[in-house]
């Protein structure tokens, strides 16, 4: 059922604070936090856990004792001969019930690797379950600093408007006075209203960014909240090369540890199946009653040992076996191929971190010159130095700084988050 997001992370994040007439704001912790409670993927990899320990449980029944009970009753009707060739009709009715114990002693390994194999598949979904987790973390972080950049070129868009509409008021009343053409009145106007277009888009833009990370969070409601303005401190080991960081990824990384554990089932899977040129030892005991009635039963016991050796099935078993090992050779295939991977996503993140900072430093230069050149431009068009060309590119000069400000911090935010998922940090 459709909830509302206020009702939702009420019930998910009550340490939420919300201001008299103002609106929600939520913080990285607390959209993590909510997804971690929700998301469907996590339910989904919960189950997968549930269904590998069913086949543990599976894979453990045939060395348990196997006990079967039967009961029957039997009613015939049949021509018997009597004298000669005169012939009269018999009939009778028999009751016999039974019960028998069958006891796997061994097979040489087929059953208990398969257990192995299943218990090792388990561990793999429990590992692949934490990776899910880490991976709804990681979107979340990704589309909240997504949101916190649009909420911040909002910002920008209202910043923008709000001079562009004080330069419309300075230019009016200097064309008023004589001292500007009416041209310049023109523009002035125009320029609010691409102002306007600006603000109404980047508005646009920050209810779609929240409407994706109301999506990562894994909730089905409205967006109607703000983002806490928040970035993710330096990460120890971020300055560092990626040959220093490969081990601990390796170590701690789900999605490796699941893999490890598949590889490991893979190897019990192929000596179960080696087992099965080998014979199979059991015991067995029964009891069994029959008579012409419930109440006159006459009962009988039995018990031995049973040998099963398969001597030819076709080449069923050496199949079984090259099919286990093929399926073997492609999971450490598929080791080797991740942990290239792994290294080169460390060297992707920390070369993005890096960059980030050094655009980051970049902006803020850059944005402090856009700023002071326009409070030059404006002195010299209040002055009559300047013209309102030299004042709109100004304006415009700073609109960019602030973006490409506003852009270096959520790709440096971005970045470390990145680098958190692929190091295994949660």
């Amino acid at each position: 059922m459709m909830v509302r997001l206020s009702a939702a992370l009420a019930l998910l994040v009550p340490a939420l604070a919300l201001a008299q007439g103002e609106a929600r704001v939520i913080t990285l912790d607390e959209a993590v936090r909510a997804a971690l409670e929700n998301h469907p993927s996590i339910r989904r990899a919960k189950a997968d856990v549930s269904g590998a320990e069913a086949g543990v449980t599976a894979a453990r029944a045939p060395l348990l004792p196997q006990v079967q009970g039967q009961a029957s009753w039997q009613f015939q009707d049949r021509p018997s001969v009597q004298l000669g060739t005169s012939f009269v009709r018999s009939s009778g009715q028999s009751f016999a019930a039974g019960l028998s114990l069958n006891q796997l002693v061994t097979d040489f390994g087929r059953t208990t690797n398969g257990l192995r194999a299943a218990a090792a598949t388990e561990d793999a979904q429990r590992e692949s379950e934490q990776d899910v987790r880490d991976v709804v973390v990681a979107n979340v972080r990704q589309a909240f600093f997504a949101t916190r950049a649009r909420k911040a070129l909002l910002a920008v868009a209202e910043q923008n408007l709000a001079n562009q509409q004080r330069h419309l008021d300075q230019v009016a009343a200097f064309v008023e006075l004589g001292e500007r053409p009416p041209y310049d009145l023109a523009q002035a106007r125009t320029n609010v209203g691409a102002a306007r277009s600006q603000l109404a888009a980047a508005q646009g833009e920050y209810r779609v960014a929240r409407a994706s990370l109301v999506q990562a969070m894994g909730i089905p409601a409205s967006a109607d909240f703000d983002v806490a303005d928040q970035g993710l401190p330096a990460l120890e080991g971020e300055g560092a090369p990626a040959e220093e960081l490969l081990p601990e990824a390796l170590g701690t990384r789900h999605d490796v540890a699941a893999l490890d554990q598949r590889i490991r089932s893979s190897e019990y899977f192929v000596r179960s199946n080696e087992a099965g040129w080998l014979p199979t030892l059991g015991v067995a005991g029964g009891i069994d009653t029959l008579g012409p009635a419930f109440h006159d039963l006459d009962p009988a016991w039995k018990a031995g040992v049973t040998l099963t050796w398969q001597l030819f099935q076709g080449g069923a078993t050496l199949a079984a076996v090259r099919q286990a090992e093929a399926g073997l050779k492609g999971l450490l295939a598929d080791r080797d191929a991740l942990a290239q991977q792994v290294r080169f996503e460390l060297e992707q993140s920390l070369a993005s971190i890096q960059s980030a900072l050094a655009a980051r430093d970049a902006a803020d230069e850059t944005l402090a010159s856009a700023r002071e050149q326009l409070r030059l431009a404006e002195g010299r068009y209040e002055t009559g130095l300047g013209s309102l060309l030299e004042l709109s590119d100004a304006e415009l000069a700073l609109q960019q700084a602030e973006g490409a400000r506003v852009q270096a911090e959520y790709d440096l935010s971005a970045a470390r988050a990145l680098l958190l998922r692929r190091l295994g940090r949660g």
